[in-house]
């Protein structure tokens, strides 16, 4: 039922924003004025994190003498983008498609000796749209929204010295165990940022993404494991290059 209930939510703001996506670039495309396109690709590098997994993990109060550590992931990112600028003014849109990865590692240390590192490495395709404001040349300040669609959503990793000290199984059964219990989500954001875009196409992008969704799901277990909001946050640095067409009716160029 609930397996049920999560596809329809993702078919149906798939459909929403396709039907923003279309409308958008039918009303620039045929306005009654000439805009300015550019049609482009970007690739960089995003931090990104999980908040709040090691609360899924060790969720009792009764665990004591032990550390915790949760790290961020640097990884790549890269994608396409469509600008249209809107006649006479000093806005544009930007509709962008692109792939992003997610990671957060967990280090448990104890005094018994015990330690493990859990790695939770969710990849995205991502769907969305920012609008633009231009000021002065290239610069222009941004905001926007993106669906991301998780297509690894079992990607777990663990590691530990549990076998060896006779308190658990192998490392790739209690990986597999993990990967039932913990389900990853697809990832709604909101994002705003600032880029310059130089008169020979190169851009420079830098952006905040805030998730608004609960990525991770903590299925019915006997470890546990509890069920708690797991939103994520990202910064995410670019550099692009657009080839521009059509005739501009744009005073202000980039």
């Amino acid at each position: 039922m609930g397996d049920s209930v999560f596809s329809n939510n993702v078919i149906r703001t798939a459909r929403i924003v396709l039907t923003i996506f279309v409308s958008m670039f039918y009303q620039l495309s045929y306005s009654q004025y000439e805009s300015d396109y550019s049609i482009g690709v970007m690739g960089g590098i995003t931090i990104g994190k999980v908040e709040n997994l090691g609360g899924i993990i060790i969720s009792e109060d009764y665990y004591s003498n032990y550390t915790l550590k949760e790290d961020n992931g640097l990884k790549g990112t890269g994608g396409l983008f469509f600008n249209a600028r809107i006649p006479e003014t000093i806005l544009a849109f930007q509709p962008e498609v692109s792939y992003s990865c997610k990671q957060m590692n967990l280090r448990y240390d104890d005094i018994y000796r015990l330690w493990y590192d859990m790695e939770v490495k969710y990849q995205f395709v991502n769907v969305g749209v920012m609008a633009k404001v231009y000021t002065v040349g290239g610069l222009n300040v941004e905001a926007g929204f993106q669906m991301g669609f998780n297509i690894t959503p079992n990607k777990i990793e663990y590691r530990s010295n549990g076998e060896e000290l006779g308190l658990s199984g192998s490392d790739i059964e209690t990986r597999d165990q993990l990967r039932k219990v913990l389900k990853g989500n697809n990832d709604f954001s909101v994002m705003a940022g600032l880029s310059y875009e130089f008169p020979f196409g190169l851009c420079i992008d830098g952006r905040y993404l805030w998730g608004l969704s609960d990525v991770v799901t903590t299925e019915y277990n006997p470890y546990k494991f509890i069920e708690n909001e797991n939103k994520t946050s990202s910064i995410v640095v670019t550099v692009g290059y657009a080839y521009s067409f059509g005739k501009s009716t744009n005073k202000k160029r980039r």
